[in-house]
């Protein structure tokens, strides 16, 4: 085993633990994701100079593995894990393929696809433990969270005062002038609003109450596409993520081969002809 195998190995390991660990304060700390950005940029590392077989195929199924543990375990993390393993490893095998069938050194070329499997095999666990945590759940809710609401009323309040003077997000409900229609259809929808709660609250709870009459019996799907929008969300986010972890491998790349720890070197290759 070569130094730079075992040091990224030991990181890759540790990443997972850690990326997981810090997993769940990104909403509230979103500099935190940059944990994950990490993560990745070391994967792509690993891949690129780990050539123990054992260590190639067994140090990324430990960390994901850590990553789905130091996550939080629910009903289906286990089932999330093992189809995130298989992508995982499919990215491994990937990268070697690349690798292989390179000419030139391209860490683009080498685990650009490999990082893309790597943040969906991420997205899966997560999902996976997203879901295990809400299926037993069937409110509109999961499908339009508080926050998120709120953020779009305060987005649309300059448009909304034109219709209603004076309406923010924050203000009461008994300051408003659709008070009396905002307490008639909370007495028709059975929902418990006060004077002194603020307009967004107020509709929220409204709109989740109407949302949950329209769902009826497709309730119980509510979870499921909860946890798949989650995914998709994760995918689409993974994008500039997985970009952002070539960057920083090139500048990497760049500043390592000028102090002298990574060389460039060139080594006859074999290749298979038709003649």
């Amino acid at each position: 085993m070569k130094n730079k195998e075992i040091i990224f190995g030991i990181l890759l390991t540790a990443a997972g633990f850690i990326g997981g660990y810090f997993w769940g304060k990104i909403p509230d700390y979103p500099i935190v994701s940059l944990v994950i950005l990490a993560y990745a940029v070391i994967y792509g590392f690993f891949l690129i100079f780990t050539e123990n077989l054992w260590l190639r195929w067994g140090v990324p199924i430990l960390s994901l593995m850590l990553f789905a543990v130091s996550l939080g375990q629910s009903k289906f993390t286990l089932s999330g894990l093992l189809l995130a393993l298989a992508i995982l490893l499919y990215s491994v095998w990937d990268s070697e393929r690349e690798y292989n069938a390179s000419v030139a050194f391209s860490s683009k070329k080498i685990v650009g696809k490999s990082l893309k499997m790597f943040f969906t095999s991420l997205a899966v666990v997560v999902a996976f433990s997203y879901y295990g945590s809400i299926f037993e759940q069937s409110s509109a809710s999961l499908l339009l969270p508080e926050n998120i609401f709120h953020g779009i009323f305060k987005f649309l309040e300059v448009p909304l005062q034109k219709y209603f003077p004076g309406i923010t997000a924050d203000s009461k409900i008994e300051d408003v002038a659709i008070s009396e229609q905002i307490e008639q259809f909370s007495a028709e929808l059975g929902i418990s609003i006060k004077g002194d709660e603020n307009v967004s609250r107020a509709l929220y709870k409204l709109s989740i109450a109407k949302l949950n009459e329209y769902t009826g019996p497709y309730r119980f799907y509510i979870p499921v596409i909860a946890a798949a929008s989650y995914f998709l969300a994760l995918k689409f986010v993974s994008i500039i993520f997985m970009y952002g972890a070539l960057l920083f491998m090139f500048l990497f790349i760049k500043i390592f081969t000028v102090a002298g720890l990574f060389v460039k070197t060139k080594i006859p290759a074999s290749r298979e002809i038709l003649v």
